[in-house]
């Protein structure tokens, strides 16, 4: 019970990241969908919820160097007071670039990006042939019809144009039109 807490990339089987917290941690689970860790530590009550940094931002799944200092964190909790913050203290200062280390040395590392990120690429050609339309849209059959009228300040329908067939022999018209 080192309180600190430590996650894992299971696949890879790199400790991908580790913090300390001031109470030692008793209990963690993850949400079922991978939104949120919730904890229970010694000494408090309740259940402290964190935030999964992946659905947000990138983070790179390479393991964590042994000999970096492990940050101690605060644990989780409701602000009551809003306080004035200043929008220098918030940005973080850039770092140039450094290339990501290789998984290994006979691989190639392409991106520290999660497999959810990328996988889909692989199976492009696939999904734009699902999601091209089989037929090009059709207008349909039992669209909005007009009925003509007669230019005159009186509304008056062109009956003209009415052919005498079977269907049209039960229309009444009325005999103002």
């Amino acid at each position: 019970m080192d309180c600190t807490i430590r996650i894992w990339d299971i696949p890879s089987s790199n400790l991908i990241d580790i913090f300390r917290v001031p109470e030692a941690c008793t209990s963690l689970s993850f949400s079922p969908t991978g939104e949120f860790l919730a904890t229970i530590h010694v000494c408090n009550l309740g259940i402290y919820l964190w935030s999964n940094r992946t659905l947000y931002s990138h983070i790179s799944l390479k393991g964590v160097n042994k000999d970096d200092p492990i940050p101690t964190i605060g644990l989780p909790g409701s602000i009551i007071e809003v306080t004035d913050i200043n929008e220098d203290e918030l940005t973080e200062p850039e770092l140039d670039y450094v290339s990501p280390a290789q998984l290994q040395e006979d691989l190639i590392t392409m991106s520290g990006l999660p497999h959810s990120r990328w996988q889909n690429l692989l199976n492009i050609d696939i999904i734009k042939k699902k999601n091209k339309p089989k037929e090009p849209p059709k207008a349909s059959e039992s669209a909005p019809f007009f009925l003509p009228t007669i230019p005159s300040l009186e509304l008056k329908f062109d009956l003209s144009g009415v052919k005498d067939t079977e269907v049209n022999k039960k229309l009444i018209i009325h005999p103002d039109y």
